[in-house]
């Protein structure tokens, strides 16, 4: 344990099967790495496999049966910019706002390794302040903004394509940039969103999570729907194939 954190050594072995897997070593916010190729030959069983392990352990789900996860992606790597060759997404301009306007907010925790300290605007501030043409700001922002759009996370978006392409109902949505004081580097935010009751049940049908209280609330929600809900979920899920 250092500074309030915990190093966690695995084999060689387990390294080596990570990396054959498709995921590479190294900093995966900078990255911004999807999933392998190999998920697109996935089976139906497979994916609710790797969905039960992605919802317990990534995701929030709250008492109305909303499931949400989200994954960060480097716009700039800030000290780690050479180390990984990584080209600035950003302008100088849009920097020094990041790391000096007043249109920011501050993060700080009290303890943890280096007591990280952040800088950030939610995009609904950031589009408010592109419509704002009065403001001198509007500029930066709409550079900020269509930076973004054109800077996805993969792994998220690989993930709901995914979840799309049998049929759930998901969004994905920026939700906030920051600018990091310790490490420099700017990044942004993407939420993942499962929130239409038919999404939620197939969910709660065919890839229940293993988490103790994740698995309760989805439970307890599922109990609350109508047998008529049910059965158009199970439908559905029929006709992309889905055994029950």
């Amino acid at each position: 344990m250092r500074n309030g954190t915990r190093d966690l050594w695995m084999p060689t072995v387990i390294d080596k099967m990570i990396r054959l897997a498709g995921i590479p070593p190294g900093d995966r916010t900078i990255l911004n790495y999807g999933l392998p190729e190999l998920s697109m030959t996935w089976s139906i069983p497979a994916i609710c496999e790797y969905f039960k392990q992605m919802i317990a352990q990534e995701s929030k789900i709250d008492s109305n049966g909303r499931i949400v996860w989200g994954r960060t992606n480097a716009l700039y790597a800030g000290k780690k910019t050479q180390a990984y060759n990584f080209k600035s997404q950003i302008s100088v301009d849009a920097y020094n706002f990041l790391k000096t306007s007043g249109q920011m907010r501050e993060l700080k925790k009290a303890k943890g390794y280096e007591k990280i300290r952040e800088r950030y605007i939610a995009l609904g501030r950031l589009a408010d302040l592109k419509n704002n043409r009065h403001s001198k700001e509007s500029v930066i922002a709409a550079e900020l903004i269509e930076v973004i759009e054109h800077n996805r996370n993969r792994l998220i978006d690989d993930k709901t394509n995914l979840l799309k392409k049998l049929g759930f109902s998901v969004s994905v949505a920026p939700r906030r940039l920051s600018y990091h004081k310790n490490s420099e580097r700017v990044t942004v935010s993407w939420s993942a969103n499962i929130n239409s009751i038919s999404s939620k049940i197939m969910v709660a049908l065919v890839m229940f999570p293993r988490h103790p209280t994740k698995s309760l609330r989805l439970k307890n929600w599922l109990q609350s729907r109508s047998k008529d809900e049910i059965d158009t979920a199970i439908g559905n899920l029929r006709k992309r194939g889905f055994t029950l």
